[in-house]
């Protein structure tokens, strides 16, 4: 990038992750790989990161699929890392 790009120091991506975090290859994510997704996610949070922050990116991973919206909700309702698992596992 940076040799066809000299003047580019970096970039950003926007909302298109939050539509597909697969969103720099091909690859159309199915709902488990989503799910997988997540959990390796609940697992990052695990170092005792804040886990109000984690709920803002619950929609990544749940949608698109028959009850993403029932169980969105409910997870957006829990309070910790493992009242979310309890959900998803």
């Amino acid at each position: 990038l940076h040799t066809k790009y000299p003047e580019v120091d970096g970039f950003m991506i926007g909302r298109g992750v939050f539509s597909n975090p697969y969103c720099f290859t091909d690859h159309t994510p199915t709902q488990a790989e989503l799910m997988d997704l997540l959990k390796l996610h609940l697992n990052l949070y695990e170092d005792g990161s804040p886990y109000e922050p984690l709920k803002h990116f619950f929609k990544i991973y749940i949608n698109n699929f028959p009850g993403a919206a029932d169980l969105r909700a409910k997870l957006m309702e829990t309070h910790s890392i493992d009242e979310a698992r309890k959900l998803i596992f």
